[in-house]
């Protein structure tokens, strides 16, 4: 689903609680619309598994 202007408009409006004009809203939407994606792809990783379970690089540099 795209972001429309209005749509910007009111999520703006309810984080910030103040009304920006049109060329803003404009401005903003591809930046928003960047970062919502951006969002996606990291809820898309799964990074809030249990960290027990998770495959980590072992430095054999630091053992004795």
């Amino acid at each position: 689903m795209a972001l429309t202007n209005e749509m910007v408009s009111a999520m703006l409006i309810e984080v910030f609680e103040t009304d920006f004009d049109s060329a803003e809203v404009e401005r903003l939407r591809p930046l928003i619309e960047r970062h919502l994606e951006r969002m996606r792809q990291l809820q898309d990783l799964d990074l809030g598994n249990d960290p027990r379970a998770m495959a980590y690089i072992t430095d054999h540099r630091l053992q004795p």
